[in-house]
């Protein structure tokens, strides 16, 4: 009978450490899971940062072009108003001078 109490016994420890492996292995797996959702979640904010900041940068760009346009074209309007009124006052001078 002891024997059988001893086989009976075995089996109960067997089992026992049977689920605490199991049991260690879900906590293994839970972690992991966790560990990797983290890892998604940062690597997904990294990239719409990354996106962000591109196109802020495009953006940047963008109106510092257009900035420098318009000051190109206030520049060009100044040097043909500027130009204009010189010709202006060298035909005024050509048509006193051919009137004299």
């Amino acid at each position: 009978m002891s024997s059988q109490k001893y086989r009976a016994d075995a089996h109960i420890m067997k089992r026992r450490a049977q689920e605490e492996a199991n049991a260690w292995m879900t906590s293994q797996i839970n972690r992991e899971q966790k560990l990797k959702h983290t890892a998604d979640w940062e690597n997904k904010t990294n990239a719409i940062m990354k996106k962000n900041t591109v196109s802020n940068r495009i953006s940047q760009l963008e109106q510092e072009g257009q900035k420098q346009l318009e000051e190109r074209r206030f520049r060009l309007a100044e040097l043909l108003r500027s130009e204009e009124e010189m010709y202006q006052a060298e035909y005024r001078d050509k048509e006193e001078t051919a009137e004299q």
